[in-house]
């Protein structure tokens, strides 16, 4: 496939009952995070790692060539999908993508928002322009591929297109769950490090050989907080 965290407060001259509320405030504040912090997975599912770490790859405006995963360039996650032409994402269509970006991608440290007037240039790019199509697909459902890497850096993109067959795709939240991660950088289980079977489910939308799950997962999602 070519391919976002009391201070404590002052306890002298308060009651002992005071300086004790105070105190199991301070331990409450101090294990909360604790206790909200997810264990690390057992492989690295994000790019670039030990296995997968090509240059992230400059297509242009079409997906040719040789593509590859890439991060996007922070943590802000603009969008847009395709209003005119015939790359436009039907209104349900549109629906869908969005409750899935603000279902799976927003509750992370990725912050979500819709780009009504994108931008195609500059160094403030619309992130993600999602495209609903079949051309250059090569009898696949989707691709996602760099439109724009970030200059002097070789793992960030600009601007991302992400374009998905017609025929309902667009619907299958697995679908532009597993498109979407592309373009903040999940891989494949045969990207992974170690390398994990291409189903397994600890690897949530970004499973392949089927129609994934429309959820990214604690996994993706611990890599996603990691990264961004």
């Amino acid at each position: 496939m070519l391919h976002k965290y009391a201070k404590h407060a002052a306890t002298l001259g308060r009651s002992a009952p005071a300086r004790i509320v105070a105190v199991l405030i301070g331990v409450v504040a101090v294990l909360a995070p604790l206790q909200a912090s997810a264990a690390a997975p057992g492989y690295d599912g994000i790019y670039p790692n030990d296995r997968y770490r090509p240059t992230c790859a400059d297509l242009g405006g079409e997906p040719t060539g040789a593509g590859s995963v890439c991060l996007t360039d922070n943590s802000t996650l603009t969008y847009y999908a395709d209003s005119s032409g015939w790359g436009k994402v039907e209104d349900l269509d549109k629906l869908e993508l969005g409750e899935m970006l603000y279902q799976q991608y927003d509750p992370t440290n990725l912050s979500v928002s819709y780009h009504y007037s994108p931008v195609f240039d500059g160094e403030a790019e619309t992130d993600i322009v999602y495209q609903e199509d079949s051309r250059g697909l090569d009898g696949a459902i989707g691709v996602t591929w760099c439109n724009d890497r970030v200059n002097g850096n070789n793992w960030r993109c600009d601007q991302t297109y992400v374009r998905i067959a017609g025929n309902g795709w667009f619907q299958k939240h697995g679908i532009t769950c597993h498109e979407t991660g592309h373009v903040v950088g999940l891989l494949h289980g045969f990207n992974t490090d170690p390398e994990i079977h291409y189903q397994d489910a600890r690897l949530g939308c970004m499973r392949t050989g089927m129609v994934p799950p429309g959820s990214l997962g604690a996994n993706n999602k611990y890599f996603i907080n990691e990264v961004y």
